[in-house]
């Protein structure tokens, strides 16, 4: 965690319509689908990248203020998958890119899509390509071994990354994550769970991979927020505990308990503890199908503001007439940032790229630090009849009290 205590610096607002630099606004600390997290790519052979399309914005806008732009041309890589099985999403993300283009960059200001298709090996071509092509930065790709192959690519080239994975291996060198981990989710449900009075609290995990690193992260988090863990219970993913293991758990004198696992697991082992226990989870219960378990009625998990999001929703609707997934936003956000640092005139270097300041974008405030990984303002949200309620909103600044 950083801290900054001098008021008067600025944070760079990501805005919907077009970038808006706020001055004299403080930052001083610090899909979504969380099932990206380590997400293999599809294991087929490669196909040969897309077409290789320039997007050029329009001319910046004269009330942003500093605006003032070089014509020398800024080249921006975006690797997603336009092809395979996962066309429909990458389709949307570089959908969601052009509108931050045309709401934000600057005449000179050139996207260069690459796709990605459904292999490491395809991804280190489209990435290749960019290059060539002049890509001064590198926004993508979305999934982690495909992040790692082009990674090295990158840095022989002294290009940085801003990808869309949340899986912390990829990160660090000339790599930034903008993926949501399930690091800062947990961490921030259990500060929030501490302040509402939480002392003592049980921990029910799987043993695979997600399992295991949620684990780790509940329990440090809990040891810096001053919550005991009474009552562990790990399980073999392919089975749940038994039906005894967890009603013990609710004799005990636990107040709260944290379920790191899909929404219908969660739901079944909530189904078995008292209602008075407090139930918490990940993003990963962020999902129609979790929200809609009466198990987990009342269940909290943290999750980036769906305000702001909306905001973004709408717009995309308006624009292409259909939904985003919810990773789209990511797209905007690495897009706009991209926008800000050209207008800047700072460049994209790691100085830049990590300022203290942050920046706001459709999901929030976000910041990275020097290891590469995103931290974030999230929000607290609460299970209610099938919704999900904002009961603690995001922040809107990185200063803590």
């Amino acid at each position: 965690m950083r801290k900054d205590t001098l008021v008067t610096r600025r944070i760079h607002l990501l805005s919907s319509v077009f970038l808006i630099l706020c001055a004299v606004l403080s930052l001083a600390a610090c899909s979504g689908q969380p099932s990206v997290w380590n997400a293999p790519s599809p294991s087929t052979s490669p196909a040969p990248p897309a077409p290789a399309p320039v997007i050029n914005g329009p001319a910046p806008m004269s009330s942003v203020p500093g605006s003032a732009v070089s014509q020398k041309p800024v080249k921006v890589a975006l690797l997603v998958p336009l092809t395979g099985t996962h066309a429909s999403m990458g389709q949307a993300m570089l959908s969601a890119a052009q509108l931050a283009v045309f709401d934000i960059g600057g005449d000179n200001f050139e996207l260069l899509p690459r796709d990605t298709g459904m292999s490491p090996e395809t991804a280190a071509q489209a990435t290749q390509s960019a290059l060539n092509e002049g890509a001064q930065i590198i926004l993508g790709p979305v999934f982690a071994d495909a992040v790692k192959a082009v990674k090295p690519i990158a840095q022989t080239s002294k290009v940085n990354m801003v990808a869309f994975s949340n899986d912390l291996s990829a990160a660090g060198g000339n790599t930034y994550l903008l993926g949501i981990t399930p690091q800062t989710q947990i961490d921030r449900m259990v500060r929030y769970a501490a302040l509402k009075g939480i002392k003592n609290a049980a921990l029910i995990s799987g043993v695979d991979a997600y399992a295991d690193m949620a684990t780790r992260e509940f329990q440090n988090s809990a040891q810096r927020h001053g919550i005991t863990i009474t009552e562990t219970l790990r399980y073999n993913s392919k089975s749940m505990p038994s039906a005894d293991a967890i009603k013990k758990l609710g004799t005990s004198n636990i107040q709260g308990v944290f379920l790191p696992m899909d929404g219908q697991s969660a739901g079944a082992v909530a189904g078995l503890l008292p209602k008075t226990i407090q139930k918490m989870g990940t993003g990963l219960w962020d999902d129609p199908r979790t929200l809609s378990h009466p198990a987990l009625d009342g269940a909290w998990f943290a999750a980036p503001s769906p305000r702001q999001f909306s905001v973004f929703e709408k717009k995309y609707r308006m624009t292409y007439g259909n939904t985003p997934p919810r990773l789209a936003s990511l797209a905007y956000d690495a897009t706009a940032l991209a926008a800000v640092l050209a207008r800047s005139g700072k460049g994209f270097g790691a100085d830049a790229i990590t300022g203290v300041n942050g920046f706001a974008g459709m999901d929030g405030i976000f910041r990275f630090d020097q290891n590469g990984l995103a931290e974030r303002g999230l929000a607290i949200m609460e299970i209610r009849q099938g919704q999900v309620q904002e009961i603690d909103p995001a922040p809107t600044t990185f200063q803590r009290p």
